[in-house]
């Protein structure tokens, strides 16, 4: 493995002097990963996209003021879960935009987690 110097953050001595910007990382590492190809990231702008976030955006708002969390932090959850896709599943069984296990809707008593609204109280909750 090489190292390359890369922008960032200074920790300790890892990348010279405090204050100098710099970062030494070896190749493989996670920063390298991800600023080798941008295929992982999404297109979160796209008009599909934008119109997923305008059909949730007033029930992550209802449950993010109920639950004193930020609606927008509630819903970059959701996205990273499932891209607020209501037909998502996991491999494991989690269910909808916030991967909601079934039990845990159930223990949760928020309604039927396979419905939108009942899928983001889950989540938030």
């Amino acid at each position: 493995m090489s190292d390359r110097i890369c922008p960032g953050p200074t920790y300790g001595n890892a990348g010279g002097p405090a204050g100098a910007g710099l970062v030494a990382h070896k190749e493989g590492t996670l920063f390298q990963k991800y600023l080798q190809s941008t295929k992982f990231a999404k297109e979160a702008t796209s008009k599909d996209e934008i119109a997923k976030f305008e059909r949730t955006v007033d029930f992550f708002r209802k449950y993010g003021d109920q639950y004193d969390l930020g609606y927008l932090l509630m819903m970059a959850q959701g996205y990273q879960e499932s891209q607020l896709n209501q037909q998502a599943k996991s491999p494991v069984g989690a269910i909808d935009i916030m991967q909601v296990m079934p039990e845990m809707g159930k223990q949760l008593g928020v309604g039927d987690i396979r419905q939108t609204e009942s899928n983001i109280h889950a989540g938030v909750r």
